[in-house]
Parts: structure tokens; C-alpha cells; sequence
């Protein structure tokens, strides 16, 4: 009877001879290869074991052979392909093509573990691109949670049937596509989460803030208890909204700063101090320095004090009355001209400061005060403090320092330069037998403070409501103000007074009568010394014209004030404006403009002043022969060729004029009927 394995399948030298392949092809595990399933590999399984015969090596061959395929084509070789593609370019992407053009150099289209794998591959970067799109398109905070879930949802749908009829193997496709599905959601979900609640907070501390501006607003018309009570209840409604303390702090310092930028009293800041801030147990006062607001609320109270003063003491003019300036200050209250030292307590960096001398470490507050008094407050800080010697030697201290003796402290205050190290070393030495600004192994520089001679226990009264001790100059900088407005209305007065003695002369010298003329004069309201001047430059003037007395220099400058004068001093006016303001650089051109000016009123002055009809043409004072050749030649010479020249040298037209009236009675001419004759162009005034 034969056997039925073998009348099923053949003999043992039929297996010894078939293609290996045939047998091996429904041997794999299970995989995502096309056309495989769980229930083929199982049968296949089954029927190798029933043969017993060489079950066991065929089936570890194929395992060997399904390593091999495996191994031919790596998700890293899969990501090489299709690195730098963007979503649209993977939708149409041809597999076939690379597989057959792959690294390996031979075809791959025939293995399924490399067209899985690298569908697989496609699926995550498709998930990838989809998530990396939601957040970009989503910047916002969602509604809610299960909002900011849908819209991934869509979005990850929409990318997903895009690349529907590229896919070849979708069950690759699918478990690289949705591999990371449930992670990226609980991502999506918890950056939804952040959104809403950062939104609220950030809502919240917008919400509180506001509240805290008009409180701070309307601090001038509430009682300190009131304002202190709704300040609390404000800054305790903040801790809700809020990640820590320092968020809730930074609030509050910038409404602080506003309450001091307007403030003339300490009284509602030393409320402030003792308000509870996060939790009740924490003080605002205990987390901030006061020091800037009091030192503000004390400029502000020197301000107005010197205002008040001003008003009081003015003269009808505006300058100052300087007897009863001092009067005033005389009588401002003692409190108001405290000089206690502020108490700044500056953090700790490292250092040991418990186990210092109790009259040292009484003192820290006041060290902190006058170094905040010299601009270092908001970076000093305490480095050192009490060493025992082995901490002594570790910082390579000297065997006699302060330090051992609890009796030094080191605080940095960064790097100065000689003269300020110079204030600092003066500030301090009164008070302590060691003041060394110096660097130390491993230290860095700092400022070194030891064996404390005493005089630090004057502390400043922080209730004094102008904040005196914050101010310790303060009928200095009242002065200071005081003359700085005494300058102001002088300087005004002086810009007043010169603009009506300019406008008085423009008005005088354009008068066609003698009359008329010193009838604006009269009513000018100039100094009297200015009219009896310009009186009798007018009143020479005018006989002279009358007598028909002018001389060639006076017919020049009765034109010269008809026209150029005006320019001269408005472009006089102009450099002295200039010269007011040291960040203007006045260049060459502008500076020689300005001296011609100057010359040529200072000529108008000098000839007027005297008066008109006094100077003659002094043609014997020429020591030349005149030129034998006739006036006309004469005149023709300088008009077509002297004066080019002259033009071309970059000369005015009031340079030409001049130097024309000076030369002219050297060679018999006259000097006014030249200048009628000359057409001088425009563009050389």
C-alpha cells in the first residue's frame, strides 16, 4: 500500500530536485507583501511538518531566504529615496522607477519587503506633513480641545486621500501612516490645552493690569487705605493667572513705576510694602527694592518745590528774585532736608552674611543704600561674607582677613573705571578701616568692605512723605532748577528785546520821511541809549539827503540798508541759532557767509553811527597817478573784465560792490555812478 503523503506529493528524489522557490514562497511569516496571508503561511507550515522527512531544513531555509529579501531593501534605504520630497511630490511618486534604479544596482521591483517598506516609509512622511501643516495653518487657540482633535482629524483625511491612487501596498501605507496616530493626537491635544490656557491667563494678566492702571490713575483723588485695599485684592486676583511669582511681579513693577513717575508722596509706596503678594505670607516690599520709586517720588517733590518757589519769586519779566528765592528755602520744613542713608537690601549671591557681627550685618541695608545712592543698585550683589579659615584659604584670603573675623563682606558692582572706583573708595572709607576694589582668585573684582568703624546707623525715615533722605542734594538741585528758569526768561527777554530793536531799525531806514522815521522811533519802546543813537544816524541822513550832501560811501550803504542788510542779519541770526545747538556741525561755506556778514554790518554800523554827509571821497589820499586813458575806456575795462574775474573767484555781489567803491577813486571815477551802470547777475548774492 503505498503511502499517502507520497502518492499525494511524489517520492523524496522529486524534492531532492524541485525548485526551492515553489515550496518557499508560502513559507514566510507573516508579513505585508503582496498577496501573503496568516492562514496560507499556517497550512504551509503544517504541510512541512507532516512531511518530516525535510521539513525542518526547508523551513529554515525559507526563513533564511525571507531574511535575505528583508535585508535587500531597509526602511534607512527607503528614507534616501524619497528624502527632500515634499508631500505633493510623494503623491506622484513612481515606485517602480526607483526600486529599479535603487543603490543596490540591481532591479527590486520583485521583492514585496521593498515595495512595502517603502510605502510604509511614504505613510509616515504623508502623517508627518499633515501634522507639520495643521500647526501651521492653526496658529490660533481653539475653542476647545475636541475642536483642535477635528480639525487634525480632516486635515489628516484630506492628506491621506491624496495619496490614495499613488499607494501600491496600502496595509504598508496604513501601518506607516497611522503608526504614530494615537501619540500625535495626545500631542495635538495637549498644545491645544497650552493655547486655551495660555490664552486665559493671558486674558487674565491683560484683565488685571487694566484694573491696576486706573487704580493707579486715580491714586491722586483715593485715601492710602482704600487704594492699598483695592491694590490687594487686584494683585491677589493676578496669582490666578499667573505661572509663578515673577510673572505677577513684573506686572505690578510697572504700575509701580507709573504710581512713583506721578507721585510727590512715599505714603501710598509704604502701603504697598506690606501688601500681601502670592501668598500671605510674601510682602511686595519683601521681593522688590523700593529704592528707585522713593528716589523718583523725591525728583518729582524737588520739581515741584522749585515750580512753587519760581512762582513766588518771579519777577514781571520772568527772571528770578534771587533774596526771596532763599527766603523760601529757608523756610522749607526740617523733615524735607533729611539726610538719612536709604535702607536697600541687595541680594546674596553666595556667601555666608548670618554670621556676621551683629553691627555689621545691622548695617547691610545701609551699605546697599549708598551704593543704590551711586547707580549700583540694580547689580550689586553680596559674593562674600564670614570664612572659616579652611574656606579662607580655599578663596586665598589672608591668614588676618576681616573675613575670618566675621568683620568683612565682598559684593560685586561690575567693572569701573579709576574714577569711579575713586567715588566708591571715598563713599565708603569713614565707615570701614579696608575699602579694596580689587580682583581675587577666582573671584573676579569686587568690592571688597572691612573692619566696620561705625557711622552707618542713620537710616532714612521711609515714611517721610517727600522721600529727603532719597535726595540728599536737594536745595542744590532746587537751585539748580531755579537758575535754569532765571537763564530761560533772561535768554527770552534778550531774544524778545533784539527782535524789536531789529524790527525798529527795518521800520526806520525804510521810512520815506524823516518824520515818519522818528515817529517809530518814538514808540519803538527800545532802551533809550538804542534810540538816541539810531536819532541821530537819522537825523544825519536825512540833511545830508536834503542838502544832497552824500558821499560815494554814503550812497552804498543807503542801498546796502535798503536790500542786503536784512539778509545779513537773518543769516546772522541764523549762525547764532546754530551756534546754540553743539550737535550742529556748521560747515566752511556757511561759516564764511556768516563773516561777510558780519563785516559788512559791522561797516554799516561804523559809517551810520557817526552820521551820513561827514565822509567825503578822499581822492588825494590815492597815491597812483590816475591811468592815462578816458573814463568811459576806464569804466568799460572794469565792467567787462574786471568784473568777471572777480565774479569767477566766487565773489558776492556785496564783495563786488565793495571793493568797486574803494578802487574807483584811485582812477577819477565815481564810485556810485559805476556801481548804477553795473548789471551784476543774480545768482552770486
Amino acid at each position: 500500500m503505498s503511502n499517502p503523503v507520497s502518492a499525494a506529493i511524489g517520492t523524496q528524489r522529486q524534492f531532492a530536485i524541485q525548485p526551492k522557490s515553489v515550496y518557499q514562497q508560502n513559507l514566510k511569516q507573516l508579513s505585508v507583501g503582496n498577496g501573503i496571508s496568516f492562514q496560507t503561511d499556517h497550512d504551509a507550515a503544517l504541510l512541512s511538518k507532516s512531511l518530516g522527512i525535510l521539513g525542518g531544513a526547508v523551513y529554515d531555509e525559507s526563513i533564511a531566504a525571507d531574511k535575505r529579501e528583508r535585508e535587500q531593501f531597509t526602511a534607512l534605504e527607503a528614507e534616501k529615496l524619497i528624502a527632500g520630497k515634499t508631500p505633493e511630490d510623494l503623491a506622484k511618486f513612481d515606485r517602480i522607477q526607483a526600486l529599479q534604479h535603487s543603490d543596490k544596482g540591481y532591479d527590486l521591483t520583485d521583492n514585496p519587503y521593498a515595495m512595502a517598506t517603502l510605502d510604509q516609509s511614504i505613510g509616515q512622511v504623508a502623517a508627518a506633513s499633515a501634522k507639520e501643516r495643521w500647526a501651521s495653518e492653526n496658529p490660533g487657540t481653539p475653542k476647545s480641545i475636541n475642536e483642535a482633535i477635528q480639525s487634525y482629524d480632516g486635515m489628516l483625511q484630506e492628506t491621506y486621500g491624496s495619496f490614495k491612487e499613488s499607494v501600491r501596498n496600502g496595509v504598508a501605507f496604513d501601518k506607516g501612516f497611522y503608526d504614530g496616530y494615537q501619540r500625535d493626537v495626545l500631542q495635538v491635544a495637549h498644545e491645544a490645552h497650552q493655547r486655551i490656557n495660555n490664552e486665559a491667563r493671558a486674558k487674565g494678566q491683560r484683565t488685571c493690569n487694566v484694573k491696576l492702571q486706573g487704580l493707579v490713575a486715580g491714586a491722586d483723588t483715593m485715601d492710602t487705605e482704600a487704594f492699598v485695599q483695592s491694590f490687594g485684592e487686584i494683585t491677589r486676583e493676578l496669582q490666578g493667572y499667573v505661572k509663578n511669582s515673577d510673572e505677577a511681579l513684573k506686572i505690578i513693577q510697572g504700575n509701580l513705576e507709573v504710581l512713583a513717575e506721578n507721585g510727590t508722596s512715599t505714603e501710598k509706596l509704604n502701603a504697598i510694602k506690606n501688601t500681601p503678594y502670592y501668598g500671605s505670607d510674601r510682602k511686595i516690599g519683601d521681593e522688590l527694592s523700593f529704592f528707585k520709586y522713593y528716589k523718583k517720588v523725591s525728583e518729582n517733590v524737588n520739581y515741584k518745590v522749585a515750580d512753587d518757589v519760581y512762582e513766588a519769586c518771579r519777577n514781571a519779566d520772568g527772571t528770578v528774585n534771587w533774596e526771596k528765592v532763599e527766603e523760601r528755602l529757608k523756610a522749607l520744613p526740617a523733615t524735607a532736608l533729611s539726610r538719612g542713608i536709604p535702607q536697600v537690601d541687595l541680594p546674596r549671591y553666595s556667601g555666608d552674611l548670618d554670621n556676621l557681627k551683629p553691627e555689621f550685618k545691622a548695617v547691610l541695608p545701609s551699605i546697599g543704600g549708598l551704593l543704590s545712592q551711586l547707580g549700583y543698585g540694580d547689580i550689586a550683589e553680596y559674593t562674600s561674607g564670614y570664612r572659616d579659615p579652611e574656606r579662607n584659604a580655599a578663596a586665598g584670603g589672608s591668614p588676618t582677613s576681616h573675613h575670618l573675623n566675621r568683620d568683612a563682606v565682598d559684593i560685586y558692582i561690575g567693572s569701573l573705571s579709576e574714577e569711579e572706583q575713586a567715588e566708591v573708595e571715598a563713599t565708603f572709607d569713614p565707615y570701614f578701616s579696608e575699602v579694596l576694589y580689587h580682583e581675587v582668585d577666582n573671584g573676579g573684582l569686587h568690592l571688597h568692605l572691612g573692619g566696620y568703624r561705625g557711622g552707618l546707623d542713620d537710616r532714612a525715615d521711609d515714611t517721610e512723605v517727600t522721600a529727603s533722605a532719597y535726595s540728599p542734594d536737594r536745595l542744590d538741585k532746587i537751585r539748580s532748577r531755579l537758575r535754569a528758569k532765571d537763564a530761560d526768561a533772561k535768554r527770552v527777554a534778550k531774544e524778545r528785546s533784539e527782535a524789536v530793536y531789529n524790527n525798529t531799525v527795518q521800520a526806520v531806514t525804510q521810512a520815506e520821511t524823516q518824520e515818519e522815521a522818528l515817529r517809530l522811533l518814538d514808540n519803538s519802546g527800545i532802551p533809550l541809549a538804542k534810540q538816541n543813537a539810531l536819532r541821530r544816524s537819522i537825523n544825519a541822513k536825512f540833511k545830508a539827503i536834503n542838502q544832497g550832501n552824500l558821499s560815494v560811501e554814503d550812497q552804498f550803504y543807503l542801498k546796502y540798508e535798503k536790500g542786503k542788510l536784512w539778509t545779513d542779519m537773518a543769516t546772522l541770526k541764523e549762525y547764532e541759532r546754530q551756534m546754540e545747538n553743539e550737535d550742529t556741525e556748521i560747515d566752511d561755506k556757511f561759516q564764511d557767509k556768516a563773516n561777510a556778514a558780519a563785516r559788512r554790518m559791522n561797516d554799516y554800523w561804523k559809517h551810520c553811527i557817526p552820521g551820513y554827509g561827514k565822509s567825503e571821497s578822499k581822492k588825494s589820499e590815492t597815491t597812483e597817478s590816475p591811468v592815462n586813458n578816458s573814463a568811459d575806456a576806464l569804466m568799460d575795462e572794469i565792467k567787462t573784465k574786471a568784473v568777471p574775474q572777480m565774479i569767477a573767484k566766487g565773489m558776492t555781489r556785496s564783495e563786488i560792490e565793495e571793493r568797486l567803491m574803494k578802487i574807483a577813486p584811485r582812477y577819477g571815477l565815481n564810485a556810485a555812478t559805476l556801481l548804477d551802470s553795473l548789471e551784476l547777475p543774480n545768482d552770486i548774492e
